[in-house]
């Protein structure tokens, strides 16, 4: 349990929460419907999870 960072879950929620808000926020001022605004924001969500999930565990081997 000593090895274990709690920022890079933590870090990778942030960024899908933000992801997902700010696809919302975009997608209503365009003048999609709610529910459209949602469901792209949901898709960007994941693929923003994925990436920052990436990049961390990229960042991680590049140190070993």
């Amino acid at each position: 349990m000593r090895n274990y960072n709690f920022m890079r879950p933590i870090l990778i929620l942030l960024v899908a929460f933000f992801c997902y808000n700010l696809t919302i926020l975009i997608g209503t001022l365009f003048g999609m419907s709610e529910q459209s605004a949602e469901n792209v924001a949901y898709v960007v969500m994941v693929i923003g999870a994925i990436l920052a999930f990436l990049r961390l565990n990229r960042q991680k081997e590049q140190k070993k």
